[in-house]
């Protein structure tokens, strides 16, 4: 009796002092819960409304972590729309991991006499197509920072907790980063005391030919087809008879009906829209019949394209704002070249994150007047020059550059990727001192796909 007075009188404190869902998994499980209930109604205020989240299991982690996991659920599957949708793999083994693949050979006509034997000295190796293809880890890391006047006013400037208020927008930065990394250009490195760690980005998956990195590039007859990977001048020269086309080649590659995810530009998506506006007849031209369904109901007309199908499958499309994440990491880049150089000096308008590390990584395709087409960044020499893979073919000052390539939609079979996660999105507090309250969010993970030849895109070079 004693006893049960005893914990209601602790869950009352707590409860006091908002943290009733720590109370309750303080009891039940003898340690302190990593999430308060005041943080949970932080949320509520930021979202606007109660969300309920399913439990997640996680790895264990020391105290001093505060898992988020449950948290990424909290915020919309649309912010982050691959990587809500990418399988989880197991945790990676190493900084670089890998897996074996392997392909059938092409069937083939032939027949036996009567009594014939087998030829030992031709017997199939079925593991002679077999190789291997790696993947990397990249650490992940956001900041957050509020001084002491910050958490004295907050109140009465409408925060109710400018520290809650800081992990929520750190979460999202945090978030948002993943996503913009697995979608993106960028090649794979490993991480050393020297060098960051970077993923495969899912459209560098999706190239023909061998990434830059050779250490770790996609092995050749593993890649997609050249024919898989179109270029285009700009959204409006994507038409539904390249579509057509790309369906036909996918088909091709998977030897069966494929069923397709299209991560596309908004641009893309309104385009691809278009192929079923109104029709205006041309002399000499055939006009396309279209079926359009209306919910007289509902009285809402549809006039957007969920799903595609042909005679090959069907793709669905998936509008994203985080597509090309390394053509887009340094605009206003500029930098000066020299003919027969490999350098690249004069570097204007290179951004750093919060550790102050620069955008620019090797790796990172690169082009712009005077630089050869296919170069890559070797290496970051100083925050104003880098060294590239080819010589520039002329001299040039304040010369534009710009990152990766422009990828207007990114087609995939969702199910042949996986994500290797070591460390969860995880908040830690840094020892306070007379300026304030710091800490950071952070994650460890690596992209990987098991069938690069499936991939397909549109691109502008």
């Amino acid at each position: 009796m004693y006893l049960l007075l005893l914990v209601a009188f602790c869950a009352g404190a707590l409860f006091q002092r908002g943290d009733v869902h720590a109370a309750w998994l303080t009891m039940l499980t003898g340690s302190a819960c990593l999430v308060s209930w005041r943080d949970v109604l932080n949320h509520q205020k930021l979202t606007g409304g109660m969300h309920f989240c399913a439990p997640v299991l996680v790895a264990t982690l020391p105290v001093t972590h505060e898992d988020l996991s449950d948290q990424m659920v909290l915020l919309e599957a649309e912010d982050m729309i691959f990587e809500s949708a990418v399988p989880k793999g197991p945790p990676a083994e190493n900084v670089v991991f890998m897996a074996a693949l392997d392909k059938l050979d092409s069937p083939r006509l032939g027949g036996l006499k009567d009594g014939q034997k087998v030829n030992r000295d031709n017997v199939k190796n079925r593991q002679a197509n077999r190789d291997d293809i790696f993947g990397t880890i990249q650490h992940y890391r956001e900041t957050y920072g509020a001084t002491i006047v910050a958490r004295q006013v907050m109140k009465p400037a409408g925060i109710e907790d400018v520290i809650a208020d800081g992990k929520f927008k750190t979460l999202l930065a945090l978030k948002q980063k993943m996503e913009l990394t697995n979608l993106s250009d960028q090649d794979s490195a490993k991480i050393t005391g020297s060098v960051a760690g970077l993923t495969r980005g899912a459209v560098q998956w999706a190239n023909s030919s061998a990434q830059p990195n050779s250490a770790y590039a996609v092995p050749d007859g593993f890649r997609p087809l050249a024919a898989q990977r179109v270029a285009v001048a700009g959204t409006s020269s994507i038409t539904e008879a390249l579509f057509k086309t790309m369906f036909l080649n996918l088909r091709k590659a998977r030897n069966k009906k494929i069923d397709v995810l299209g991560f596309c530009t908004l641009d893309a998506a309104q385009q691809f829209d278009s192929f079923f506006d109104e029709q205006v007849p041309v002399a000499g031209s055939a006009v396309p019949t279209r079926h359009f369904h209306f919910d007289g109901e509902a009285e809402v007309y549809q006039q957007m394209v969920t799903t595609y199908a042909t005679r090959w499958g069907k793709i669905t499309p998936m509008p994203t704002d985080y597509l090309n994440g390394l053509r887009d990491s340094a605009p206003g880049l500029t930098g000066d070249t020299t003919n027969g150089s490999a350098v690249i000096t004069g570097l204007l308008n290179v951004p750093t994150d919060d550790d102050g590390n620069s955008a620019l990584q090797p790796f990172s395709p690169i082009k712009g007047t005077g630089v050869p087409a296919g170069a890559y960044i070797v290496s970051v020499d100083s925050a104003t020059q880098i060294t590239i893979s080819a010589n520039c073919t002329a001299d040039g000052n304040d010369i534009a550059l710009s990152l990766g390539v422009q990828t207007h939609m990114l087609f995939t079979d969702i199910k042949y990727w996986e994500k290797r996660t070591n460390l969860v999105p995880s908040h830690k507090p840094l020892p306070e001192d007379s300026g304030g309250e710091d800490g950071y969010c952070e994650a460890i993970s690596g992209l990987f796909c098991t069938y690069p030849a499936l991939l397909g895109m549109f691109y502008t070079a």
